[in-house]
């Protein structure tokens, strides 16, 4: 949906050229026709103006009297700017208002006379617009015109044109113009040269995603406030109820129910404040690194409030467990009785008050502070595209680290190789940095765990995923005694493409030419997808996508990778992207908007039960992966088509659970190792990285050098330590809730949206009984696994290789 520019001066034939486009289909969002309807009677800026101006400016009528407006302000700057102040600001809330209510595929075209006047004092326009289209003529014919066609007379005519911008003014901002000094058919002619220039852009900025920004606004805004005062407001909040909340103190070893009740819903006006602020500017930061004050603020403040609230995790800990029983058979408390079952599991892990306090507070200038600086270094990494070919060549330039990991999936293995290369380098400027900081966290865990005393590294992450330490190893046991799957499937894929094939040779595309998918076809396809499983689910993805709850394209200083925000059950979640117009970006998307969906549905568990354990956290996305590509490979019959698709199919899920596995365990050595030798160099770092990944993809890849350093860049190894695993648990949920529905066919559906819904409010082995799986069964892992084999020997068979 490209946003474009149109304005020319008086006597342009602006107005015919805007009435031309919209014959051709494009939304015309016209600034005088908006302002026009505020003004009428009843409209904002009418009823604004009149409170400000008083009856005066008012006709009998009831309209606005311009002429005595006109004396009011004319000789009083201060009141043209104060009606500056009530008429822009509305009429620019009314217009964005309108460009969001466009369709994704459309051409809007905002019709803004005084564009070039209303430009800030950089030079910039005040409105978010993909381009400008000037339309032009020289000025004595536009004069001939306003005295021909609408009676001025010549003084009055040349007098108007001098109080708006220069011709020069307007050429300068211009991107295509349109030269109306000619005849109509001339006319004709270049109004549709711009309506191709358009559409080309629109086809363009689909490829790359380029108008799917989300609206994080109204997460915030309140009344009457800017969204930083609104951050501030929402944290005010949360303080006021803080401070209710410790009249609590000392008193939950003989509370009762009634009125643990009043303290948890104080908590949880205190949590959702904090999440809204906490939500707002992280989903900020994370599409602009480089603008991470309000980060930092919102989460030292937040931190403050938390250590006023240790008192209760502590005295709720230490209560007997018959009496914590007693308490939670209230029925009034079902809305928060997991969360305070499931609290209790960290009671041996617990510190003083104290000690707790100190660690919270120093943790946002510690853990936090080196997660922030790796994720503004990592989304600094850029990657030299292919040099020019000639000289006066402008084709090289550099690109983002993930504009140029896309590039892996090329069918040609010269380019695969180049990119691999410039990705090497690219990683070398802050790589120290980055090893740096990953050893500070590793020691600063070893810290935590060991007063904590937790057993292992990955202890923590385990109780969070409400998961013991013998079914994760489980878990991980089972995969790697599997790593016989991506070593077929490496070696029947060197064979496909007949080359040696190395590290950046994994992820090829087996077709004979790389696709690009666009972001329409991209969104529908996906949605039909859903549909074709449950219209609900659907529904609710199709909001994320025409409600701009996403944010799509590839940006300087944006973070790498996808996620999806829960933010808070009261609003709504969004999904992060960076787009880039390739087929696995489908997927990608396919997977964040099964997080979204499974976000959505389970708001109504509300703010202490909305969000699921990590180890379930991935069982919708991959879920809508799974029925995104089973619908796409239904409607393919060319075998070379369905080659690539089956192709894709097995290398996402040996990304997902072998790949996964493997980063998880060279996490395990890198914490083990700084735990028992100390510190590790950037060298040991490559070693350990290529050790683990080695052992994964088996003696049909050979490694590069570089890719040694590729561990580098992964944000879950310092924001979340422990958290891939959850990737592999996922999948072969997934796939095995998959299978169920195969088995049950439609009869299954409400029993899956069931689980979205239940989000995390009951224990993870009640949540996989309500789709059919024993999670405590020791085999399950082992039943998940011959799915993947079933995928890889699918694959196979469609190269012929079975």
């Amino acid at each position: 949906m490209p946003v474009i520019g149109l304005t020319g001066g008086i006597g342009s034939g602006k107005s015919t050229v805007s009435a031309a486009l919209a014959e051709r289909g494009a939304d015309i969002v016209d600034a005088d026709a908006i302002t026009r309807s505020l003004q009428e009677p009843g409209g904002t800026v009418h009823t604004a103006m009149v409170e400000h101006f008083g009856d005066s400016i008012v006709d009998t009528d009831g309209r606005l009297d311009r002429a005595a407006i006109a004396e009011i302000v004319f000789n009083d700057s201060d009141q043209l700017e104060a009606l500056n102040g009530i008429v822009h600001p509305m009429v620019g809330k009314a217009m964005r208002d309108r460009v969001e209510s466009a369709g994704s595929g459309d051409i809007v075209i905002l019709d803004v006379p005084l564009l070039a006047e209303g430009r800030t004092k950089d030079g910039k326009s005040k409105h978010d617009m993909a381009a400008v289209l000037v339309v032009d003529c020289p000025v004595d014919i536009a004069v001939e015109r306003l005295v021909s066609d609408r009676g001025f007379d010549e003084a009055d005519a040349r007098a108007r044109i001098a109080n708006q911008a220069t011709r020069e003014d307007r050429l300068e901002m211009a991107d295509f113009v349109i030269d109306n000094g000619g005849s109509l058919d001339n006319l004709a002619g270049q109004i549709e040269a711009a309506w191709q220039w358009m559409e080309s852009m629109r086809d363009e900025r689909d490829l790359t995603a380029a108008d799917v920004a989300w609206m994080i606004d109204d997460l915030v805004v309140r009344d009457g406030l800017s969204v930083d005062a609104s951050v501030d407001a929402w944290l005010d909040e949360a303080e006021t109820a803080v401070g209710r909340v410790q009249r609590f103190k000392g008193q939950l070893s003989s509370i009762a129910s009634d009125r643990l009740v009043e303290l948890m819903r104080e908590i949880e006006t205190i949590e959702e404040a904090i999440y809204r602020a906490g939500s707002y500017a992280q989903l900020r930061f994370s599409v602009d690194t480089g603008d991470g004050a309000l980060f930092q603020a919102v989460q030292e403040r937040a931190a403050r409030l938390s250590t006023q609230l240790l008192f209760v995790e502590l005295e709720w800990a230490a209560l007997d467990d018959d009496v914590a029983e007693s308490l939670l058979s209230d029925p009034d408390l079902e809305f928060c009785a997991h969360y305070l079952r499931s609290s209790r599991r960290y009671r041996d892990h617990l510190l003083s008050e104290s000690e707790e306090a100190v660690l919270t507070e120093k943790s946002v200038t510690g853990s936090s502070a080196w997660s922030r600086l790796f994720s503004q270094l990592s989304s600094e990494i850029t990657v030299e595209t292919a040099p020019a070919e000639s000289e006066g060549d402008d084709s090289g330039g550099r690109v983002s680290l993930a504009e140029a990991l896309a590039q892996l999936a090329s069918p040609d293995p010269e380019v695969r190789r180049g990119v691999a290369q410039r990705v090497n380098e690219g990683l070398q400027p802050t790589l120290s940095t980055r090893a740096f900081i990953y050893n500070t966290l590793l020691a600063d865990k070893s810290t935590d765990d060991r007063l904590r005393s937790y057993p292992s590294w990955v202890s923590s992450r385990n109780l969070s995923n409400e998961a013991t330490d013998e079914s994760v190893q489980a878990l991980i046991d089972a995969v790697v005694s599997r790593y016989d799957i991506p070593h077929r499937w490496y070696g029947a894929k060197a064979e496909m493409l007949g080359i040696e094939l190395h590290d950046y040779d994994r992820m090829a595309s087996v077709a004979e030419a790389e696709s690009e998918v666009g972001w329409r076809e991209a969104t529908e396809l996906v949605i039909d997808a859903y549909d074709s499983f449950s219209p609900k689910l659907a529904d609710v993805a199709r909001r994320f996508v025409d409600e701009k709850w996403i944010d799509g394209p590839v940006r300087p200083s944006k973070r790498p990778g996808a996620f999806c925000s829960y933010a808070v059950p009261s609003h709504h979640p969004y999904v992060f992207l960076n787009w880039t117009g390739k087929s696995r970006d489908v997927m990608t998307l396919a997977h964040e908007l099964g997080h979204g969906c499974h976000a959505y549905l389970s708001r109504p568990q509300g703010l202490f039960h909305f969000q699921t354990p990590l180890t379930l956290a991935e069982t919708a996305s991959v879920f809508g992966e799974t029925v995104t590509f089973n619908r796409v490979l239904e409607h393919t019959t060319d075998p070379a088509e369905r080659l690539a698709l089956l192709a894709e199919n097995i290398e996402g899920s040996i990304a997902t659970v072998f790949r996964q596995t493997a980063m998880n365990r060279f996490e395990d050595a890198a914490h083990d190792e700084r735990r028992e030798v100390g510190e590790l160099s950037v060298e040991r770092f490559g070693e350990l990285w290529v050790e683990t990944q080695a052992d994964m993809l088996g003696d049909s890849v050979t490694i590069s050098e570089g890719y040694r350093d590729w561990w580098s860049y992964v944000p879950h190894f310092i924001a979340t330590p422990g958290y891939v695993y959850a990737y592999a648990y996922g999948q072969l949920l997934a796939l095995s809730v998959y299978h169920q529905y195969e088995i049950e066919g439609p009869d299954f559906v409400e029993d899956y949206l069931g689980l979205l819904s239940a989000g995390g409010s009951l224990p993870p082995e009640d949540l996989g009984a309500k789709v059919g799986c024993d999670l405590t069964d020791p085999d399950f892992w082992h039943g998940g696994l011959s799915i993947v084999e079933s995928q890889l020997d699918a694959a196979l068979k469609a190269a012929g290789r079975a």
